[in-house]
């Protein structure tokens, strides 16, 4: 659940450093190579162990990309709370105790669910009320995801085996990756529920799964979809404009604005009830039921015996 992290570990820079060489050195086993401004000053140092990108700036390592990947070699697999725990000690051993004091500037909880990917790709339309830009690979129109990007937070929901069998060249089971990305200083202090992890050592304790169990559930209930109802197969205008207006995020966010409360919430209720009447599968309640299933493998154990 816990994938890509930006953390700052806390670190006595070493003499190399100090003198700013103009070669590589070796700390903790990592080559570390100089980076240069336009002046060719050296300004930092950086390396890589495995898939981890690292960077050396004055008394502290930025520490990026994905645990998961780390600790697995790919995550499109399941990544437990108990994997976490391992994953963490292994990095401490690279990075030694001030891993455990680092400050975690960014964190990403992810999911990946055995569904369809394209079948809701192609009706994800928004996130929260706003519409979602789509997400194609480099040179390709093929589009394979959803994204929504705001000032602390992005959201990605896209197939994940379009992405592995791309890239990767091998093939995985219909896997479905939702992913929020959080600028955590904002996360940390938001007024209503503020997620209190600041470094390695709070995901620690089984608590701090609960709190970003929550965010994923948040994003699931955000999602908005296009149920594929026809304006033309309804009996009246009326559902018509209900079809028209809530069938796209554009239209939805004007009638919100331009009319009262009670024709917003008369066309939100009509349009659940065209839905009904047409079978539409409901996509939220069906994530949501995958995400809970999916949750009770990920939990830590502790949270499985008070359940027995």
């Amino acid at each position: 659940m816990v994938d890509d992290l930006k953390i700052e570990i806390p670190i006595e820079p070493p003499l190399e450093f100090k003198e700013k060489v103009t070669y590589p050195f070796v700390m903790n086993g990592i080559v570390f190579n100089p980076e240069f401004n336009k002046n060719g000053d050296v300004v930092s140092y950086f390396g890589h162990w495995k898939n981890l990108f690292i960077k050396m700036i004055s008394g502290k390592l930025l520490v990026m990309n994905s645990w998961h990947k780390f600790y697995q070699g790919g995550n499109y697999s399941d990544f437990t709370w108990e994997d976490l725990q391992a994953c963490m000690g292994s990095l401490a051993e690279i990075f030694g105790d001030g891993f455990w004091k680092s400050r975690i500037a960014k964190l990403t909880v992810s999911i990946n669910l055995a569904i369809d990917a394209e079948q809701v790709v192609s009706r994800l339309i928004s996130f929260d009320g706003n519409p979602m830009e789509p997400m194609r690979p480099r040179n390709s129109r093929s589009v394979y995801g959803k994204r929504f990007a705001s000032a602390n937070y992005n959201v990605k929901v896209y197939n994940k085996g379009f992405e592995i069998d791309r890239v990767e060249k091998f093939e995985i089971p219909q896997t479905l990756r939702i992913e929020k990305e959080m600028k955590m200083p904002y996360f940390q202090k938001r007024r209503k529920n503020p997620i209190k992890i600041y470094t390695p050592s709070d995901l620690l304790d089984p608590s701090s799964f609960d709190l970003l169990a929550f965010e994923l559930f948040s994003v699931v209930w955000s999602l908005g979809f296009d149920y594929g109802i026809d304006p033309m197969a309804v009996q009246d205008f009326h559902d018509a404009t209900v079809v028209v207006f809530m069938g796209d995020p554009d239209y939805k966010k004007v009638l919100k604005k331009k009319s009262n409360y009670r024709t917003y919430k008369n066309h939100e209720r009509r349009y659940e009830e065209l839905r009904n009447e047409y079978k539409v599968e409901n996509y939220n309640e069906i994530l949501n039921a995958l995400l809970e299933d999916k949750l009770e493998i990920l939990k830590p154990a502790k949270f499985v015996q008070k359940t027995m």
